[in-house]
């Protein structure tokens, strides 16, 4: 099997999916397979990324507004 037919074939099973959860796994599934691919560094900032998006989701971030003042306050020196 070519490596077109096999990503048609997969794309097939993926679009036959309904269930969001069942795709929320897959989807988890192939970022834990695509992670084990990554170098060192790449996991670093991927895994940066991550608590930075958590914390946002959290609400326990640093506001923009809060960034900018500082930047500004920096820059000033």
């Amino acid at each position: 099997m070519s490596t077109l037919e096999l990503k048609a074939e997969i794309h097939k099973k993926i679009d036959a999916l309904d269930n969001v959860s069942e795709l929320i796994d897959l989807n988890l599934s192939l970022d834990w397979f695509m992670q084990q691919k990554l170098t060192d560094e790449e996991k670093t900032v991927l895994e940066r990324l991550n608590q930075a998006k958590k914390s946002a989701d959290e609400g326990t971030g640093i506001l923009h507004a809060d960034v900018m003042k500082e930047a500004k306050q920096w820059l000033k020196r």
